[in-house]
């Protein structure tokens, strides 16, 4: 998809979800704020005169406050997450995570039997990271987006969860082509990270409570 093809771009369903959604596979990004603080200097005070001395000027009510900028934009890109059904492939994703967390044991832990293996699932299922992902897809479109391309892909997803037509700007069309592989890599780190640390916790929580799991006895059955 090009952003030359078109004057407007259209998207299928299929394409727009797939440009707004969770990235197949999983940085925790902080915001960077969009604005700067505007800063007054005071006029230089007589010390023989009131009538020079310096005043600070009212703030302006028409620049943006940052930090409450920064609040309306991870609100706003909140939004787009649920609107984009991230919530709901989480848990697939983690699944995925997991499951591959587990053949690896499998293949490099001679001492982790069934039962440790078993344990280990299960406890890192109950501890899936469900907000921490969701945040750390929020951070890393928080990165990469202004405010008000923010606010363009959320109607556009309204729109593609609408089933209506889709059009999208090109320059938007185009950034995002740019910018969706640099977030796949942060989002992928970001989520790799949380699994890790929850894994290496799970570990250790299980060879203290159940050391006898650590053993070669079903080892044989693991194969099976």
């Amino acid at each position: 998809m090009a952003a030359s093809d078109l004057a407007a771009i259209s998207l299928s369903e299929r394409e727009h979800i797939a440009c707004c959604q969770l990235p197949p596979i999983i940085s925790t990004m902080k915001f960077a704020l969009l604005f700067f603080a505007l800063f007054l200097s005071a006029h230089a005070q007589s010390p023989d005169t009131t009538a020079n001395q310096a005043t600070t000027p009212a703030p302006d009510a028409a620049q943006p406050d940052p930090v409450q900028a920064a609040a309306r934009l991870r609100a706003e890109v909140l939004q787009l997450a649920e609107l984009s059904g991230v919530r709901q492939q989480v848990p697939i994703l983690w699944k995925s995570m997991v499951d591959d967390g587990r053949k690896q044991m499998k293949d490099v832990c001679e001492l982790c039997s069934r039962k440790f293996m078993d344990a280990w699932t299960k406890q890192m299922m109950d501890g899936i990271k469900t907000d921490e992902m969701i945040q750390t897809w929020v951070g890393a479109y928080e990165k990469h987006f202004t405010p008000d391309e923010i606010t363009s892909l959320i109607e556009l997803q309204k729109k593609t969860n609408a089933h209506e037509q889709i059009e999208m700007n090109p320059a938007l069309a185009a950034k995002l082509q740019v910018e969706l592989p640099a977030i796949q890599n942060e989002f992928n780190e970001g989520c790799a990270k949380l699994a890790g640390e929850l894994g290496s916790d799970v570990t250790s929580k299980i060879e203290k409570e159940h050391p006898e799991f650590l053993n070669l006895s079903d080892k044989e059955a693991q194969a099976n």
